[in-house]
């Protein structure tokens, strides 16, 4: 039976090491939720990459819930 894991901050460097070991440990771990302070490219390209749904983020205006239309909704906040 694989274990959920949530990646909290996914996009430094000990969340991608993290990801790294659940991408070496496919039949035992999956990840089931994403977070990242800023770099909500990578929050994405991992979340596309490991089938993620569920993200969140402080500084692109959306909270935890389902990934619909990512492009929209995990925009970056305007500047000013």
């Amino acid at each position: 039976m694989k274990k959920n894991v949530v990646i909290l901050g996914s996009t430094g460097s000990i969340g991608v090491n993290a990801l790294r070991v659940v991408a070496a440990l496919p039949d035992r771990l999956r990840v089931v939720g994403l977070s990242a302070h800023r770099n909500y490219r990578l929050l994405l390209q991992q979340a596309q990459r490991f089938g993620v749904r569920r993200l969140a983020g402080d500084q692109f205006g959306f909270g935890l819930g389902e990934r619909r239309q990512p492009q929209h909704a995990l925009r970056p906040p305007p500047a000013g």
